[in-house]
C-alpha cells in the first residue's frame, strides 16, 4: 500500500481513477472483503491533508466510484436473485450471505446506509438487498446519500492525520519511541500484575487457611501470620514487626548489593536507562510527566490521607481508616529510613534534606502505598468479575508516576524498583489483614467520589501553584563552557552545530546565525527595524490557521526543537518574510562582557517563512533559503551591532536546502574593535 500511495503521489492525473477502483472494488459483493479500500481512501486523504493532492477531484471520484461497487453488487442480486448460491464465490462462502440477510432482515433499508459503514457486512449487503428485491429507486437513494457521507469522512479522517505528521513533524519519532517504550512498560507491568491476580485470587482462601493452620503449629512465629489471617487476633502487634521487618530487609538486600559484585552490573543497568530515557526527552515529554510526577508528589499523598481518612471516620468506619492511615504512613516513613540510611545518590541533584538521596523512589512508592491500598478498598466493594478492572486501574497510574521518575531523571531504575517492590509487599500483607478481618461495607460511591475530587482539585491547585518550580527542578542539565571572544570569532564559531537536531534526530535548518549578547538587547535593535515577536502557540491563536487572510504576524508559529531544547527566542519580520530562531549554545564568552557579565552565546537561524496552504489550514513554514535572509538583514542592523560573516566547509553543506555555507556572527561589545569582518 505504501508504494502505491508513492505511485499515487508522482502521478496526479491517475490519482482520481485509482481512488474510483478502489472505492469500487471494496463495494462489490464478496470482493470488497479483500479490497484495502479504507486504507488507501485513509492514505490518499493523508496525501491531500499534506498538499500533495487536490481535495475536489478526489472526493468526487471516491463517491463515484462507492455509487458504482454498491450499484453493481446490487444489480448482481436483483437479476440472479437466489441463483448466486450456486455461483462462486458465495457458493464457497455461503455464510456471507446468510450474515447479510439476517443484517437487512434486522434493518430493513436503513442496512444499506449502516453496511457502507459496517466493515464485516459493507461487502455483501447490497447484493443481499437486491436479492431480497428492494427498490431500485429507493436503493439508489440511499446509495448516493450514503456515498456522499462516506466519502468525505474517510478523505476526512485521512486529511487530519496527514496534517496532524505534517505540523507535528518536529516531535515525531522521539515521542512516538517514547510513547512505545511507555505503552510496553505499562503493558508488561499490567500483564504481570493480572497474571498474578489471576493466579493468587482463587487460591487466596486456601492459602489465608493454610497460613492459619502453619502458625497453630508454630506458635512463636504464628502469632505474626495469625496477625494477618486469624479474625481472632488483634493485628496491631504484627502487623509493627512486619513493616520494621520489610525496612530491615529492604535495607540489608540495598546494602548487600552496594558492597558486594552485584553493584557494578546494577550501576550498568541503571546507567543505561538513565541514558535511554534521557536521549527520548522532549520539550512536549516533559510538560507531561512533570504534571504525572506531581500527581505523585508528597502533598498529594498527604491530601489523599487526611482527606479520604477524615472521611472515613465522619462515616465511623474507623477499622478502614486504621488501615488506610498505616498503609500510606509505613511509605512515608520506610522512604525516609531508608533514604537517610543508606544515601545513595540520585542521577542529578536536585532536592535538599533528607530528598535529597536516591533509594528509594518515595513517589513510587507512596503511589503503590497510597493507590494501591486504595484499590483494594474499592475491590472489597465490587463484584468479583470488575475487581481486576480497579487493581489494573491503580496499577496503570502507579507504573506511570513511576516512569514519570525515570524520565525525569530523578531516580535509577533500581530505585523504581526497590519502591515498587517494597510498596506491593506492604500492600499485600495490609490488605490480607484487612480482608480476613471483618468490619462493615462501605459505601462504593464515596471510596470513588472523595479521592477522584481530591486528585481533581488539590492536584489542579498544586499543579498549577508548583508546575514552574518543578519544570526547573526537572530541567535536563546541560554543561555550559567558557571561550574567549576572540577564539570565537577566529574560529571558536566553527566548533558548535552546524545544523539543528530536531526530535526525530534528523539534521534540519542550518544554523546560519550566531548571536553573543543579551536576547533583550537583540529584540530591542529589532523592534527599531519593526520585527515582532510572534503570539505565542496557544488554542485560541492557533484559529489563526484557519483564516487565510490572516498575516504572518498574527498567526503563532509551530514550535522547534534542538537536542531536545525548544528555541529560547524567536522574532519575525511579515514584511521581508524572515525569521530569527535562536537556542541556548550552552557557551559563555569571556573578554566581552555587559553590564559587568559574562556573556551567552546563542545559535539559531535567520530564514524565510511563509504560510503553507493546506486544505483546511494556512500555516506559516520555515523555507529553504538561508542565503538571501542574510543579505536582507545585513544593511538594516545599526551600527551598534557588530557583524562578522564566516563560511563553512562546501563538504558540510546539506544538499536539500539552498545555503552556501555562510555564517553570521553578531554581537553588541567587540573585544577586537567596532566594524564589519567579512573574512
Amino acid at each position: 500500500m505504501q508504494s502505491l500511495l508513492d505511485w499515487v503521489s508522482q502521478h496526479h492525473g491517475w490519482a482520481g481513477l485509482i481512488v474510483f477502483l478502489f472505492a469500487m472494488g471494496e463495494s462489490l459483493a464478496v470482493v470488497g472483503v479483500m479490497v484495502p479500500g479504507v486504507g488507501v481512501m485513509l492514505g490518499v486523504g493523508a496525501l491531500i491533508g499534506v498538499g500533495a493532492l487536490p481535495f475536489w477531484p478526489i472526493l468526487w471520484w471516491a463517491v463515484a466510484g462507492a455509487i458504482a461497487g454498491d450499484g453493481f453488487s446490487f444489480w448482481l442480486g436483483y437479476h440472479y436473485k437466489n441463483q448466486l448460491r450456486r455461483f462462486w464465490p458465495f457458493s464457497r462462502y455461503p455464510k456471507l450471505l446468510a450474515q447479510g440477510e439476517s443484517f437487512f432482515q434486522k434493518h430493513g433499508g436503513k442496512s444499506v446506509f449502516l453496511g457502507r459503514f459496517f466493515g464485516p457486512v459493507r461487502a455483501i449487503i447490497p447484493t443481499t438487498a437486491g436479492m431480497m428485491q428492494m427498490s431500485p429507486w429507493r436503493f439508489n437513494l440511499i446509495n448516493v446519500t450514503s456515498a456522499l457521507l462516506w466519502a468525505p469522512i474517510y478523505l476526512g479522517v485521512g486529511m487530519a492525520i496527514g496534517t496532524s505528521l505534517s505540523l507535528a513533524a518536529e516531535v515525531a519519532t522521539r515521542l512516538a519511541v517514547l510513547a512505545i517504550t511507555l505503552g510496553i512498560s505499562l503493558w508488561l507491568g499490567l500483564w504481570l500484575l493480572l497474571r498474578l491476580y489471576r493466579f493468587l485470587a482463587p487460591r487466596a482462601v486456601a492459602l489465608s487457611d493454610r497460613l492459619l493452620h502453619w502458625g497453630q503449629r508454630h506458635p512463636r512465629l504464628g502469632q505474626f501470620t495469625a496477625a494477618l489471617v486469624d479474625p481472632q487476633r488483634a493485628e496491631l502487634k504484627g502487623l509493627i514487626v512486619i513493616a520494621l521487618l520489610l525496612i530491615s530487609l529492604a535495607w540489608l538486600v540495598i546494602a548487600l548489593f552496594t558492597q558486594f559484585s552485584l553493584s557494578p552490573p546494577l550501576a550498568r543497568l541503571d546507567s543505561s536507562v538513565y541514558h535511554l530515557l534521557q536521549g527520548l526527552r522532549t520539550p512536549w515529554g516533559d510538560q507531561v510527566m512533570i504534571v504525572v510526577s506531581q500527581l505523585g508528589d508528597g502533598r498529594m499523598h498527604i491530601a489523599l490521607l487526611a482527606g479520604l481518612g477524615l472521611w472515613l471516620v465522619w462515616k465511623r468506619y474507623w477499622f478502614a481508616a486504621a488501615h488506610w492511615t498505616a498503609a500510606v504512613s509505613f511509605g512515608a516513613v520506610a522512604a525516609w529510613v531508608l533514604k537517610q540510611s543508606l544515601q545513595l545518590p540520585r542521577p542529578n541533584p536536585m532536592f535538599e534534606g533528607s530528598m535529597a538521596y536516591s533509594f528509594p523512589s518515595a513517589h513510587t512508592l507512596l503511589a503503590v502505598c497510597s493507590f494501591g491500598f486504595l484499590a483494594i478498598l474499592i475491590a472489597r466493594e465490587t463484584a468479583q468479575r470488575w475487581r481486576w478492572l480497579v487493581y489494573a486501574t491503580a496499577w496503570g497510574f502507579i507504573l506511570l508516576i513511576a516512569f514519570s521518575r525515570l524520565y525525569l531523571g530523578a531516580h535509577w531504575l533500581s530505585d523504581v524498583v526497590g519502591g515498587l517492590l517494597i510498596g506491593l509487599i506492604w500492600v499485600v500483607i495490609l490488605g490480607v489483614a484487612f480482608r480476613r478481618h471483618a468490619s462493615p461495607a462501605i459505601p462504593l460511591s464515596g471510596l470513588i467520589a472523595v479521592p477522584a475530587v481530591l486528585l481533581l482539585g488539590v492536584g489542579g491547585w498544586h499543579i498549577t501553584t508548583t508546575y514552574d518550580t518543578n519544570f526547573s527542578r526537572y530541567a535536563p542539565r546541560y554543561e555550559v563552557n567558557q571561550m574567549s571572544a576572540a577564539q570565537w570569532q577566529e574560529t571558536g564559531w566553527r566548533t558548535l552545530p552546524d545544523r539543528r537536531i530536531d526530535t526525530r534526530g534528523v539534521e534540519m535548518q542550518p544554523f546560519n546565525l550566531q548571536w553573543a549578547g543579551s536576547l533583550n538587547r537583540l529584540e530591542q535593535t529589532l523592534r527599531q527595524q519593526g520585527w515582532q515577536t510572534p503570539p505565542p502557540l496557544t488554542l485560541r491563536s492557533a484559529l489563526s490557521w484557519l483564516r487565510p487572510d490572516a498575516s504572518l504576524a498574527d498567526q503563532p508559529l509551530l514550535p522547534q526543537a534542538h537536542d531536545g531544547r525548544h528555541q529560547a527566542w524567536q522574532m519575525i519580520s511579515a514584511d521581508q518574510g524572515l525569521l530569527i530562531r535562536l537556542w541556548h549554545a550552552d557557551i559563555l564568552l569571556s573578554g566581552m562582557t555587559q553590564n559587568g557579565a559574562t556573556t551567552p552565546l546563542w545559535l539559531g537561524y535567520i530564514g524565510e517563512v511563509h504560510s503553507m496552504s493546506l486544505p483546511l489550514l494556512s500555516v506559516p513554514r520555515v523555507g529553504d533559503d538561508f542565503d538571501q535572509p542574510i543579505t536582507q538583514l545585513l544593511p538594516r542592523l545599526p551600527a551598534t551591532i557588530h557583524t562578522a560573516l564566516r563560511m563553512r566547509p562546501a563538504s558540510a553543506l546539506p544538499e536539500q536546502q539552498r545555503w552556501q555555507g555562510e555564517v553570521l556572527l553578531l554581537w553588541a561589545a567587540s573585544p577586537a574593535g567596532p566594524g564589519v569582518d567579512q573574512n
